[in-house]
């Protein structure tokens, strides 16, 4: 795959921008977390890592799945009753469903 500037420009904006800032923004206590698992920072970081940090971290592998699965659920529902059956307000609910995958398009 060879870097073009002109592609760049052309899908740098002020969404993508967002996006890049929120997902830091959410990436930023992560990353501090595991650094400071690694480069303890004394006895109440022992403390949480020997008594709670299995616990939170199982508890949002837990949390991550839930989610996946029930968004996995609501979405192929939602998306086969619009395209199965006609009814009044379809056309304003059915092209967001569908705007995810024209943007991903090449």
């Amino acid at each position: 795959m060879q870097f073009n500037l002109k592609h760049l420009k052309r899908d740098l904006n002020q969404w993508s921008l967002l996006t890049m800032a929120i997902g830091l923004f959410i990436a930023i206590p992560l990353f501090t977390i595991l650094y400071y698992l690694f480069h303890g920072v004394g006895e109440m970081w022992d403390h949480i890592t020997s008594h709670f940090l299995t616990e939170y971290i199982t508890n949002s592998i837990y949390l991550i799945i839930g989610t996946g699965i029930l968004t996995f659920f609501i979405g192929v529902s939602a998306a086969w009753i619009v395209s199965n059956y006609h009814f009044k307000g379809r056309k304003i609910i059915a092209p967001p469903m569908f705007i995810s995958n024209k943007s991903f398009k090449a």
